[in-house]
């Protein structure tokens, strides 16, 4: 056995380790379980409920970020719908704001063509009244020349008797000087 405690280098033979791990007696059972329970409680109380409380705490705060994050998942998830039925309202709206607004060109249009048409009738209308007018003024004008002329030619003619071919030509020279 010396031999075993020079090559081990142990201070202890393996018959005192055999009677330290299993005791002759009851004094050192009681001893050894009563330093079992101590041990047990000392460790369950610098080790056991500390880690307990750490990990709850953990556990709590990881839930709380998964509850966070879901809830931000729920909002984006509601943010993303009210988007897109903001965004489907704003196309309907456009569209409707477009076709108004084509409708009202067109009508514009129709209007404005129906004016310019109208403008157009009465500028023809009063241009031939204004032409009917002139025609008559023209042959007003006509009408008294002629007249004059003919007062004119007969003062000639009877002013001087002269025979047919001299009165024809009298009152020919007379239409021409005047038509000149």
């Amino acid at each position: 056995m010396r031999l075993f405690h020079l090559l081990t280098g142990s201070p202890f033979s393996p018959d005192d380790i055999i009677n330290k791990l299993i005791p002759n007696g009851i004094w050192p059972i009681i001893t050894q379980l009563l330093t079992t329970v101590v041990l047990i409680i000392i460790v369950r109380r610098l080790l056991y409920k500390p880690v307990k409380e750490m990990l709850a705490k953990r556990a709590e705060h990881v839930k709380r970020h998964i509850d966070e994050a879901e809830r931000d998942q729920q909002l984006a998830a509601n943010v993303l719908s009210e988007a897109d039925t903001r965004l489907k309202t704003a196309k309907t709206q456009s569209l409707m704001m477009l076709k108004e607004a084509q409708e009202a060109s067109e009508v514009t249009k129709t209007e404005a063509l129906e004016e310019a048409r109208s403008q157009a009738r009465q500028l023809k209308l009063q241009a031939d009244e204004e032409i009917r007018k002139a025609r008559l003024q023209a042959d007003e004008d006509i009408r008294r020349e002629i007249v004059d002329v003919a007062i004119e030619a007969s003062k000639r003619v009877l002013e001087r008797e002269l025979v047919k071919q001299d009165n024809d030509k009298v009152v020919d020279d007379f239409v021409k000087e005047r038509l000149n």
